[in-house]
């Protein structure tokens, strides 16, 4: 899935590779627009138990066709002269690996869909309306709209439900199904925005201690109130330095939380001793909830129980690693065209996930 959408995301930045899918005629513009970065990460070993993992997963990329490489701590430091690791450190550095910006992303994608549709009316966003209901056709017993706070939409080909940690209340009180509520739970995440300190040599790559994937896809408790930290700093094509990072069970709270944003800077000064110093300032802050799904992985495709509902939910932290795929593999299952990555799509239709959840496993995801 993250290969894919890394390849569709070039595809709509025209980035010189060859691209026959017919969704690529969406362009995102130029790298600036969306502030994409061609510049690599790492993934961070603080043991001698994570580098061994992280020589596995090198070597898991590569058998996919993706150029990664282990460095021993010293490589590293030389690699990242602001990055501080224990002795038996390492990273794994994949030079493949880019980034952009989500907010820019979002905002080239609705006036791209505005201009395509032009004075014609096929694309209309209405934002700010609360969708209350999913409605079926007593003739047929399939979707044929939803209805929001203010209005009533009919559908000819079907209804995407991508409302992320509320979807599971909308699939519930459609299908009558008690688990659906249970599925999708909202978690909390904080992202910290700063100026890298002056004496600080910039950051070349995007960092992200490995704990990040452990904590990616914890399982439970759920009603765990204490945030998971882990070390991630991405540099900004502004300039600035997102530090990071949160990931909490605790209702719909958005508030920021000082202890969190404290205990983000603890994490940051160990691999980052430079900003030891900034932990008192005020901190551009993000806070945001993230679509947890019951499993750690994504539901995505039609759903079975409901003809005409096709759903797209649970991607946690992995929204933009995954978000051109996902939706290529909705508009396949939408226009029953053939899949794109028909090896992988059974493992995340919602009738797979959602029995896999309760039976608390992940079976059936591919690694690619």
């Amino acid at each position: 899935m993250a290969k894919r959408s890394k390849h569709l995301w070039e595809c709509m930045l025209k980035r010189g590779v060859e691209c026959q899918e017919s969704s690529t005629h969406i362009s995102l513009g130029t790298k600036e627009d969306v502030e994409w970065q061609d510049n690599g990460s790492m993934l961070l070993a603080l043991n001698d138990q994570e580098a061994q993992g992280l020589l596995e997963r090198a070597a898991m990329l590569q058998e996919n066709g993706i150029r990664a490489k282990y460095y021993p701590r010293e490589a590293v430091e030389q690699l990242e002269p602001a990055l501080t690791l224990p002795q038996a450190g390492g990273a794994l550095l994949v030079e493949s690996d880019s980034q952009l910006s989500g907010r820019r992303a979002a905002a080239v994608l609705l006036e791209r869909c505005h201009e395509a549709s032009g004075s014609s009316g096929r694309f209309q966003a209405h934002l700010n309306e609360p969708v209350e209901s999913i409605h079926m056709s007593p003739q047929t017993d399939a979707v044929d709209g939803i209805s929001t706070s203010a209005r009533r939409m009919t559908t000819r080909k079907g209804v995407v439900l991508a409302a992320g940690a509320w979807s599971g209340s909308l699939l519930g009180s459609t299908t009558g199904d008690a688990r659906w509520p249970d599925v999708f739970k909202p978690r909390r995440g904080h992202l910290l925005e700063l100026d890298p300190p002056a004496a600080m040599p910039p950051l070349r790559h995007g960092l992200m201690e490995m704990g990040y994937t452990q904590h990616l896809h914890k399982s439970g408790p759920l009603d765990d109130p204490g945030a998971d930290i882990a070390f991630t700093a991405t540099p900004s094509a502004s300039g600035s330095c997102l530090i990071g990072s949160a990931r909490e069970f605790s209702g719909w709270d958005t508030n920021p939380s000082r202890h969190v944003q404290d205990a983000i800077m603890d994490r940051a000064s160990l691999f980052l001793p430079a900003f030891a110093a900034q932990r008192n300032n005020e901190n551009g802050v993000r806070v945001g909830l993230r679509p947890y799904a019951l499993g750690g992985l994504p539901f995505i495709g039609p759903v079975a129980e409901l003809p005409g509902l096709f759903l797209a939910a649970g991607h946690e932290g992995a929204g933009l690693t995954m978000a051109p795929a996902t939706a290529e593999m909705v508009v396949q299952h939408l226009m029953q065209e053939s899949l794109s990555l028909h090896d992988q799509a059974d493992a995340f239709l919602p009738s797979h996930r959602l029995n896999a959840a309760f039976a608390g496993t992940t079976s059936g995801f591919g690694h690619a």
